[in-house]
Order: structure tokens, then C-alpha cells, then sequence
């Protein structure tokens, strides 16, 4: 008789069971976004589990933009300043 595998704890098996990726669409009503800001953005929207979000240009000085994301049902989820890609919380 084959050797069983061992158990995995209850915290393996929820770990695993998270991997699953999460496909993001940005809808961008401002000016475009660089790539790196786009994957900061669809990074933060798979942990929060949110497939799809729309950005709105907030302000802008020189070649710093912020900008205002919401999910699909209007919600504000979180903003990102494109100088560094910093998310921060309104």
C-alpha cells in the first residue's frame, strides 16, 4: 500500500487556495498612466480582490499625477501618485 501524503494545516490548504490570479482592467478617464503605475494598480486590485477599476485623474504637477481608484460600483478603494507609484489611503 502507497504511503499517504501528509495533511496539510488549515493554514496551507487557505494559502493555496489563494493563488488563483485575479485578471484587472483599469477604465482610465485621465491622462495614460505609465506601465509601471498600471501594475502597481491591477497588484493592489488583485489583493483586494477587484477585478475591474476606474481611475480618476485627481491633480496633477508637473509630470506627478494622482489619481483615484474605484471599483465598479463607485467605491473608493484607494489612490496612487505616479512618482514612485505610491498608493495611499484619502
Amino acid at each position: 500500500m502507497a504511503a499517504m501524503p501528509p495533511l496539510k494545516s488549515g493554514l496551507e490548504f487557505f494559502t493555496n487556495k489563494q493563488k488563483s490570479k485575479i485578471m484587472v482592467q483599469i477604465i482610465n478617464n485621465g491622462p495614460a498612466m505609465p506601465t509601471s503605475t498600471q501594475k502597481a494598480i491591477k497588484n493592489a486590485a488583485a489583493n483586494l480582490g477587484v477585478s475591474e477599476v476606474h481611475a480618476t485623474h485627481v491633480s496633477q504637477d508637473c509630470d506627478n499625477h494622482i489619481f483615484d481608484i474605484y471599483d465598479h460600483n463607485e467605491n473608493y478603494l484607494f489612490s496612487i501618485n505616479t512618482d514612485g507609484n505610491v498608493i495611499f489611503d484619502r
